[in-house]
């Protein structure tokens, strides 16, 4: 009886949770720094392979797509579905998850005569930046670009979605 009242008293019990405490802080710590070291690796590496042209194509297509006018509200399904990818935090699926939403928009509109210059280009970066990203793979998508291209991506798809020429 006097050893499980020593276990539990304060001679193990408080100093057992001090311990833990202290390996708890310096995991947590060392895990936040892991991280950090590692956004700034994988943005290094990914800012040094994109070549000048891809970065002003990228400035150029967050421009555009600020710049074009999505009209109207989109249907219950869409709205549903742009709101769970807007949503998500994790930026290489968001990233992937647009770019699907994309090519399935692409597949499904119907080009008219009457398509605005400033979307033709968006449309235009845009694939030729999908190159780039699938290149980039993984590092890619855990950069604020990524976030930038996808919601760019979005916009473009959801301008598609309630144009009156999509299916």
């Amino acid at each position: 009886m006097d050893l499980i009242r020593r276990l539990f008293g304060y001679e193990f019990l408080v100093p057992f949770v001090v311990t833990c405490l202290i390996y708890g802080m310096l995991f947590v710590f060392v895990y936040f720094v892991y991280k950090v070291v590692r956004s700034y690796i994988v943005k290094f590496y990914v800012s040094s392979s994109l070549d000048s042209e891809t970065k002003q194509n990228i400035d150029r297509i967050i421009a555009l797509a600020k710049i074009i006018d999505v009209p109207g509200e989109l249907p219950d399904n869409y709205q549903s579905l742009w709101n769970s990818i807007y949503k998500n935090k994790n930026q290489r699926e968001s990233m992937k998850s647009s770019i699907g939403i994309f090519e399935l928009t692409i597949h499904n509109y119907k080009k008219s005569g009457r398509e605005p210059t400033d979307l033709l280009e968006v449309i235009d970066l845009l694939d030729g930046f999908k190159v780039q990203a699938l290149r980039q793979k993984k590092f890619f998508y855990e950069t604020n670009e990524a976030i930038n291209i996808s919601l760019s991506y979005l916009l473009v798809s959801k301008h598609f979605l309630v144009s009156s020429d999509s299916l």
